[in-house]
């Protein structure tokens, strides 16, 4: 979900459609913590008695081992994952607007499915527990070298900076031309 990829030189956006009846939809790249409520589904998995004991072992005292019987376990299932097509669009595309401070609509897709995407965030969200990626030791997996920014939120924050360089800003409807620091010419306002 949300935007996959912006090109190096922040011309062009690839993204998929949150619709999951839509040939846009993909969801079969997904994190294994993200859950498609179409494609994904569950199932029951029967572990023998002596497997789960296996399993077990040396997490529980032998008194609760000794009462292990067959155990159904439900499990995700992901077989049914779509892998739609990427919608590849120009970044001055007229019709991606903002819809408010910090969030971005991309157009509208074919099956009329509207994206929103936040893209301005504040010092909090973003030392909130799900926007940081631990990066580990790659010889020793239970040592984090350094912790880095959701690749999601990089790119959401990348097309904010690329949007802005090219002129498309936020502008409060509420807000008259003089709050907004455009000079009008022989306005009353002015």
């Amino acid at each position: 979900m949300g935007l996959h990829h912006i090109t190096e030189d922040s011309t062009e956006l690839h993204f998929h459609c949150t619709n999951p009846d839509c040939e846009y939809h993909n969801c079969s790249n997904w994190e294994p913590y993200q859950r498609c409520e179409v494609h994904d589904a569950f199932v029951h998995v029967v572990v023998p008695a002596e497997e789960m004991r296996q399993r077990l072992m040396g997490t529980v005292g032998p008194e609760v081992l000794q009462n292990v019987t067959d155990t159904v376990l439900v499990q995700k299932n992901t077989d049914g994952r779509k892998d739609g097509r990427t919608r590849v669009i120009p970044i001055d595309h007229p019709d991606i607007e903002w819809t408010g401070p910090g969030v971005v609509a991309l157009p509208t897709c074919s099956c009329g499915t509207r994206m929103f995407l936040k893209v301005d965030f504040t010092e909090k969200e973003l030392a909130a527990h799900n926007i940081s990626v631990p990066v580990r030791d790659p010889n020793n997996a239970s040592i984090v070298t350094r912790i880095d920014q959701h690749p999601m939120v990089a790119r959401h924050k990348q097309l904010a900076e690329a949007l802005r360089a090219r002129g498309n800003v936020w502008v409060d409807p509420h807000q008259t031309p003089v709050e907004r620091g455009v000079i009008v010419h022989g306005s009353s306002e002015g």
